[in-house]
């Protein structure tokens, strides 16, 4: 019986593989974008399964994030171990803690808790560098570690921007504020006893397995994750030998004086900052009111000596801190080696000065520090506080250097905009062109550029 000429014959795989490699790349393309919303999992799980070489592409582009939970790991080494899954190309890792009820809000984490939090966090943390340890170095692995309670989003404190939160149970009200007053919870640490159960009697030094395939990591960067002690950074550093990205969150809540660092455990954890990395993300603080800022502000002298150690290696440096002990003057004095070759984009938000003519001063600090960046591109600074707050943005693109300020109840000095031309005809050998926005404007602006903070984050591929 002859074949139904109404129905379309599928092509011979011999057929396929004659077309060029760029036109089956480009075809893959078509159909991927091609996929219609409603029912695009299944179509593109349908296109996996035609051979071995489309599995390989659709897999790819529908993997790329794989995300896990602490009881996942098991499942993912037997799955994984020894072979990458190339198209998973980031690792985001969440460790659920112990729970809590509604009476335990206002209470401080007991010993057991704590011991039993460390545990569960050294265990997790071990698994999955056991795992990553066997994955070749060629490798580039984005590895994003996030820790918390689940209990968190029953009550409300994974939540910044929810104004209230009542927990039906017992009727309790929490605001804004007033879930400030909970302490969330200790630093995590590392378990050594049981890092040491976990490496076994061979090993005469418990440490995590090395991970060379890593070279991005991040611990806590959501709202609310827990954060993790300045000796556990380090002994986690300690096992990616590749590291060259690097994104901390010390977030510290008005009243939960155990959720962030303070000045001697942020010191030892700069200290040991690996001499490799290219691109750092430090977030201190969310912006506070209190009368101990300084205990909790990163001093000058440890931030700068920690950044001129790397500024040979450095491309992209974003920071926000939460008091304003930073004098930005040093930046400019680079003792290491004069000047910061690599660096091409530079992010800075500091939350609490409020004073004009240290604004001003920092700003031109700043220009000077930037006429030791030939390769900077993008520039973005940010002063906040009740009274005050001023962005100032300078780019370069399209063989044109632009600068952006945007103030509110404050005005920017002369020296600042000479400062900055400056930059611009060093650098670049252009004619720096200048846009204000004051007042009314300067307000609507300033909305605009919170939102645009969030998206401050250096780790991004525009340059």
């Amino acid at each position: 019986m002859d074949a139904n000429p109404s129905i379309p014959q599928a092509a011979s795989p011999g057929a396929w593989r004659s077309l060029p490699t760029e036109l089956g790349l480009q075809v893959l393309e078509e159909l991927y974008a091609l996929s219609d919303e409603a029912n695009r999992s299944r179509r593109r799980s349908e296109l996996a399964t035609v051979c071995e070489e489309w599995r390989d592409f659709f897999w790819a582009k529908a993997n790329n994030t794989l995300t896990l939970k602490d009881q996942d790991l098991p499942l993912f080494n037997s799955y994984t171990r020894g072979r990458h899954p190339y198209y998973s190309a980031t690792i985001n890792l969440r460790i659920g803690l112990k729970p809590y009820t509604c009476d335990f809000c206002d209470q401080e984490e007991n010993d057991y808790t704590i011991a039993a939090n460390n545990k569960i966090f050294t265990e997790s943390a071990y698994r999955v560098l056991s795992t990553l340890s066997t994955w070749q170095s060629a490798h580039c692995v984005h590895l994003q570690i996030v820790v918390r309670s689940p209990s968190d989003y029953e009550h409300g404190f994974g939540f910044r921007d929810c104004p209230k939160h009542t927990v039906q149970a017992q009727n309790r009200r929490f605001d804004r504020e007033g879930s400030c007053s909970r302490v969330i919870g200790s630093l995590l640490d590392i378990d050594m006893k049981h890092l040491r159960h976990l490496c076994g009697p061979h090993v005469p030094r418990p440490c995590f397995p090395q991970a060379p395939a890593v070279d991005f990591f991040s611990l806590g960067a959501r709202n609310s994750a827990r954060g993790c002690s300045a000796s556990a950074h380090e002994k986690l550093m300690a096992s990616l030998p590749g590291l060259r990205f690097l994104r901390l969150k010390s977030r510290r809540i008005q009243g939960a004086h155990q959720y962030g660092l303070r000045r001697g455990a942020r010191k030892a954890l700069l200290h040991h900052l690996p001499r490799g990395l290219s691109e750092i993300e430090w977030i201190e603080a969310e912006r506070f009111h209190g009368d101990d800022q300084a205990g909790y502000g990163l001093c000058d002298e440890d931030l700068i000596q920690s950044l001129t150690q790397l500024s040979r290696t450095i491309r992209r440096l974003a920071l926000e801190v939460g008091s304003p002990g930073l004098h930005f003057a040093r930046l400019a004095r680079n003792p290491s080696g004069g000047t910061w070759p690599q660096m091409q984009l530079l992010t800075f938000i500091v939350n609490g000065l409020h004073d004009a003519t240290e604004i001003d001063r920092s700003l031109v600090h700043l220009g000077e520090a930037a006429m030791l960046m030939p390769k900077l591109r993008r520039f973005e600074c940010g002063f906040r506080s009740a009274a005050t707050s001023c962005d100032l943005q300078y780019m370069v693109q399209d063989h044109a250097a632009t600068l952006l300020i945007i103030t509110l109840n404050f005005r920017v000095s002369a020296s600042v905009q000479q400062t900055w031309e400056k930059v611009a005809e060093r650098n670049t050998a252009h004619v720096l062109q200048v846009e204000r926005v004051d007042g009314e404007q300067g307000v609507q602006a300033l909305r605009r550029a919170d939102k645009k903070i969030q998206n401050m984050r250096i780790i991004r591929k525009d340059y």
